[in-house]
């Protein structure tokens, strides 16, 4: 004798496709498994809508970003990761050194920090950037000042060289941003701290 109460199993449906991208879960969706976190894309009932989600946010997850976040790939967070990873493929040509990517490492994961992983390039304006210099430790040093804005202009000199945003961005502009110091200001600075 069989409960009524007890709901029989759900037979999953064959892919629509042999080279159908997504997998049928049990929960009754369409799925993909991406950086180990299993993403779904649309019911059984619509193999066609779900796939047509899958080809809309696959660059997104498969870059490890939010697809929500931006669609085009153009986000600081999206912008720090293709250069640190150019980056390394260069240090393992061997024309850049390990303590270089380290630190490269440490202004992209500061640049991060400070605009948000999610915040799209193309509305960052000079004042950004001055706001951004501003938040830097007051204690650090002119040759340290110097090296981090150096590697923060090569990050943003990428996005323009590779064109990663639709206008171009105005790092270098306004408010001596990005500019090594003087060597009197530096002598200045040297002089306060002792």
């Amino acid at each position: 004798m069989t409960s009524s109460n007890v709901a029989s199993p759900r037979r999953k449906p064959r892919k629509p496709r042999k080279d159908y991208p997504l997998y049928a879960h049990a929960n009754g969706q369409w799925a993909k498994k991406v950086r180990g976190k299993t993403y779904f894309f649309g019911t059984w009932s619509d193999p066609r809508a779900a796939e047509k989600k899958w080809d809309r946010d696959k660059n997104a997850l498969l870059d490890g970003r939010n697809p929500g976040e931006s669609h085009n790939g153009d986000d600081v967070g999206w912008l720090c990761n293709i250069f640190l990873d150019s980056r390394q493929l260069r240090y393992e040509d061997g024309a850049v050194a390990k303590r270089t990517i380290d630190d490269y490492h440490r202004a992209a994961k500061r640049i991060v920090k400070f605009f948000g992983r999610g915040y799209r390039l193309d509305p960052l304006h000079a004042m950004d950037f001055e706001h951004y210099r501003n938040s830097l430790p007051k204690t650090w040093g002119s040759t340290t000042l110097d090296n981090h804005l150096r590697l923060c202009r090569a990050i943003f000199k990428y996005a323009n060289d590779a064109e990663l945003s639709t206008r171009r961005i105005c790092y270098s502009i306004g408010l001596s941003l990005f500019r090594k110091l003087s060597k009197e200001k530096s002598r200045q600075l040297s002089q306060q701290r002792n």
